[in-house]
């Protein structure tokens, strides 16, 4: 058995055939097809809120995917949608985010969901990042996980009757309902 080829960010960032990876533990992993229609939508909506945000208070930058979040030379994320509060803007370059932002969301497949719950989450927290919301388009509901002692806890898991509120923005409530609203 042949040894695998343990990649770094430069590897990465020197592809050129057109497809989209991950880059975690060193390994690429290849990400599945453009994501559904209401994946886009809902990941979309919550960038509108984010980067509304952004402009009526500034007190971080949302981006929506894709954006690399290079946590270490061999681990680049893709998540859906990232928020960096001001006090980690020196995180941002030219290649995307180097370091953990403040506020990470994956909108949840089924084909990246276990992997989103696991590695990715524990990556993650190992870099900092200080919520972490899944939003599940299947269920309509959002899990919202903030920093434990040492892993991510649920702080509230929201159905469509909800509202999403974040200890990192104040004054911030979104319904989960707005997130899927056509």
């Amino acid at each position: 058995m042949g040894k695998v080829q343990t990649l770094i960010y430069d590897d990465y960032a020197a592809l050129d055939d057109g497809k989209r990876y991950e880059l975690i533990d060193g390994e690429l992993i290849e990400m599945a097809p453009a994501p559904r229609e209401e994946h886009q939508w809902v990941a979309g909506s919550l960038h509108y809120y984010l980067f509304d945000r952004h402009l009526k208070v500034g007190d971080g930058v949302a981006y929506v995917a894709p954006i690399d979040v290079i946590l270490e030379p061999g681990v680049v994320l893709q998540p859906d949608n990232v928020y960096v509060l001001n006090d980690r803007k020196h995180l941002i370059s030219d290649r995307g985010i180097e370091g953990g932002p403040s506020i990470v969301v994956e909108v949840l497949s089924p084909a990246t969901e276990s992997r989103d719950r696991g590695r990715k989450a524990q990556l993650y927290y190992q870099h900092d990042v200080l919520e972490y919301w899944l939003i599940d388009p299947a269920t309509r509901s959002v899990e919202l996980l903030v920093r434990g002692e040492s892993a991510f806890t649920l702080r509230s898991k929201l159905d469509e009757s909800g509202t999403i509120i974040s200890d990192l923005l104040p004054g911030f409530e979104l319904p989960v309902a707005r997130l899927f609203e056509r």
